[in-house]
């Protein structure tokens, strides 16, 4: 449809009954594959004749098909008043008989909110749904319309009732050995997501909270607990010690300053003893 990059009159025609919908735009191709298409598809197209007729007989039994092309814009909605007039009303999914145009109309906010409740609720069904996925598997998305789609989720947050969801959904799923194969290859000299990232504070703050182990400082002789230190870190600044020490203490045991050191779970506060 690359031919169709440009303004005319065309028609969506059900091959099954022979009625059409008849229409005008400036660029065909992005009216039929960004607007009547993709909501046919999600069951959310604003002529619900076509819709319904949609749903009934199938997306195979319709064809989008240029009547005429109109280089001159502004006869446009001439030109499709007058493929409108040769056909009787019955024969049409038009709903408006009279050629009018959206261009430059600008929605009011209640119009918007009408338009956004008329939606709410609406469910695809699963042969829809199974429509939908197949019809956009291997298509390629632009950089353009990547954009757009994280700007929009930037900022937005989960509530707990929708993570718990995805996590129950997620929980115990595994990529085959093909599809990990497939990603790593996809993977192959491209940037990873996380590189060039930097966090916030506020995150450096949590990240550095959630890797500080408690360890605990133990008298040898009678193997009573003398204090809880909130990380090795701590240990280190206050009895002056090289940065490790600590750490090197707590795996192979070796006392420092007299004393053992053993790490401490955070959630139940118990003893870690060392597995070797």
């Amino acid at each position: 449809m690359k031919d169709l990059n440009c303004s005319g009159i065309y028609q969506i025609k059900n091959l099954v009954n022979g009625k059409v919908y008849v229409g005008s735009a400036v660029n065909m191709y992005k009216r039929w594959h960004t607007s009547h298409i993709v909501n046919l598809r999600k069951n959310s197209h604003q002529n619900r004749h076509l819709q319904r007729s949609f749903n009934k007989h199938g997306e195979e039994n319709f064809k989008f098909e240029v009547l005429q092309f109109v280089p001159d814009k502004k006869k446009l909605l001439i030109m499709e008043q007058k493929y409108l007039n040769k056909f009787n009303k019955n024969q049409l999914y038009n709903i408006r008989l009279i050629a009018k145009s959206n261009l430059g109309l600008k929605f009011s906010k209640e119009a918007k909110q009408r338009m956004s409740r008329a939606v709410t609720g609406r469910k695809h069904t699963q042969d829809t749904k199974n429509k939908m996925s197949n019809s956009a598997k291997g298509k390629p998305v632009s950089k353009k319309t990547r954009d757009k789609i994280s700007k929009t989720l930037t900022g937005k947050k989960h509530t707990e009732e929708t993570r718990q969801k995805m996590s129950i959904a997620t929980k115990g799923f595994k990529h085959t050995k093909e599809t990990k194969h497939k990603i790593s290859i996809a993977l192959i000299g491209k940037q990873k997501h996380w590189q060039g990232r930097k966090h916030l504070e506020e995150t450096k703050n949590k990240i550095a909270i959630a890797h500080k182990k408690s360890i605990a400082q133990i008298d040898p002789k009678n193997n009573n607990v003398f204090k809880i230190w909130s990380s090795m870190t701590e240990i280190e600044e206050f009895f002056e010690l090289w940065a490790g020490e600590v750490s090197k203490a707590v795996r192979k045991q070796i006392k420092i300053k007299g004393f053992i050191w053993k790490k401490v779970d955070k959630k139940t506060g118990e003893i870690i003893e060392p597995t070797c």
